[in-house]
């Protein structure tokens, strides 16, 4: 099965240990799942996590996560809605 798209699912907030804050985007990939009864068929794929600089963001735990990159940043958020 072959990644069709990304799409943007969610979006929220979360501080650096500075208080530094950052806008956090949950993007799922769409997947083909193309069948003869259903040639457009799609389901949802692997979430991924990015800064709005498009920075990838690894999740650590609930409202806990790491910018991945030159050095590691910590970061934290209270958004009932994070993941």
């Amino acid at each position: 099965m072959a990644i069709k798209r990304r799409d943007l699912i969610q979006t929220f907030k979360a501080k650096d240990e500075s208080g530094r804050e950052y806008t956090l985007q949950v993007y799922v990939d769409i997947i083909d799942a193309f069948t003869t009864a259903d040639p457009n068929g799609e389901m949802p794929g692997v979430k991924s996590i990015f800064t709005a600089d498009r920075d990838r963001v690894r999740r650590k735990g609930k409202g806990v996560y790491e910018i991945v990159g030159h050095r590691t940043i910590r970061l934290t958020s209270d958004d009932p809605n994070a993941p």
